[in-house]
């Protein structure tokens, strides 16, 4: 597990493969609840031992849990760096929307200049080229307008403080 060593002991598989029944391969699917030992083959073992056992186990876990709290890279998680460095990634995602913003507005301005120019049109293009042509400039209309740039900000700030709650609250 790390440099105290793992949370079950070999003494401690041993002994939950002779309580569960179970052959030398490692221990998995067993559970401890309320100090009994429910085993994967669906046997609950609760007597003294095992009982020693879940109180030896739980401490390890506590012991460990502990050491990670204690760890630089959780204390800065914990702290808000995370957060900050979220928000700076935020911060460059708006301003990359930003950009993206400009590129539609161009865009739209472009299309309007085409709108102007129809009369060009009509005079290489047959009325039914003319109407598909003025179809898919309304299709290009309607998914610039449908873009809604500060909605999608919102949505990331909303997601954003949704997680620092669910982080503070645990």
């Amino acid at each position: 597990m790390d440099e105290e060593g793992p949370i079950l002991s070999q003494t401690d598989e041993a002994m939950i493969r002779a309580k569960c029944g179970t052959g030398p391969a490692r221990n998995s699917g067993i559970q401890f609840n309320g100090g009994a030992l429910v085993c994967s083959n669906g046997r609950r073992v609760d007597d003294p031992e095992v009982r020693a056992l879940a109180a030896r186990i739980d401490s390890r876990v506590k012991a460990h849990l502990d050491r990670v709290m204690r760890r630089p890279e959780v204390k800065a998680a914990l702290n808000g760096e995370v957060d900050a460095r979220v928000r700076a990634a935020l911060r460059q995602t708006d301003a990359e929307l930003a950009k993206v913003d400009g590129a539609v507005a161009r865009a739209v301005a472009a299309a309007a200049v085409a709108e102007r120019h129809a009369g060009l049109a009509a005079a290489h293009f047959g009325p039914a080229e003319r109407a598909r042509l003025r179809a898919e400039l309304g299709r290009v209309h309607a998914e610039i307008d449908a873009i809604d740039f500060e909605a999608i900000g919102r949505d990331l700030e909303a997601a954003l403080d949704g997680a620092r709650r669910s982080r503070e609250s645990h």
